[in-house]
């Protein structure tokens, strides 16, 4: 009867751990969404940025006004087709190029010294604008953590049950998986948080569960015989 509560209280555990893994899977989705389609969103600090601007041709554009959306900053590139500025701020914004002859460009991007620090335009040839969204790649991160936490609840309910290791142990690892990327969004307080949390109780679990690996295989106690 020990033995079985004290495995049985492992099981709580690791579900409990797998479940707080899963619950914060959601809001992290949301903020990676949001901060997917947000510009303006300064970080604070400030760095210089820089770039260059060329054709389809590879060739560089002189000329060139690169502005930073939502800021009186701007610069305009040179013989090279590079440029500089000065004073830009760490954050979320859109950066546009635009040069008369050519299509306009605008890139939301992450601008965050260390990291993120060059900007590079491609002009095509034309009127009008287009639009490029540099940040998509958190959207598929969003949806991935979306699709990830299905198998960490099916972690954690087999957990508590004491059932099926195989989906515990992926459950645990695909919870650690979608934590990762937001321990190197540190200019992301929200996030970072949330994935540290997030990455410590998935591999909490996961230890827990390969420790205990062989119980999962073994301990599967029917009413009757807890009633012995």
């Amino acid at each position: 009867m020990g033995d079985g509560r004290e495995k049985r209280t492992i099981f709580v555990i690791i579900a409990a751990l797998l479940l707080i893994t899963a619950a914060i899977q959601f809001p992290l989705a949301g903020l990676l969404v949001f901060y997917s389609t947000s510009d303006g969103v300064d970080f604070g600090g400030t760095f210089e940025l820089h770039g260059a601007i060329t054709d389809t041709d590879g060739t560089n554009l002189s000329g060139v006004r690169i502005s930073i959306v939502g800021t009186s900053l701007f610069a305009i590139s040179d013989g090279n087709g590079e440029y500089t500025i000065f004073n830009a701020p760490n954050g979320i914004w859109r950066v546009e190029a635009q040069l008369d002859g050519y299509r306009g460009e605008t890139r939301r991007v992450i601008l965050q010294e260390l990291m993120f620090y060059e900007v590079n335009f491609e002009l095509k040839g034309g009127r009008g604008s287009e639009e490029v969204n540099d940040l998509c790649f958190f959207i598929s991160l969003a949806i991935l953590t979306l699709m990830f936490s299905i198998f960490v609840l099916a972690g954690a309910m087999y957990s508590f049950r004491g059932q099926r290791f195989p989906v515990v142990l992926v459950g645990a690892i695909l919870g650690l998986f979608t934590m990762s990327p937001a321990l190197v969004m540190w200019f992301l307080p929200l996030i970072f948080i949330l994935g540290f949390i997030g990455f410590f109780t998935s591999i909490c679990a996961l230890l827990l569960a390969v420790w205990h690996r062989r119980d999962f295989k073994q301990w599967n106690p029917k009413p009757d015989e807890n009633e012995s």
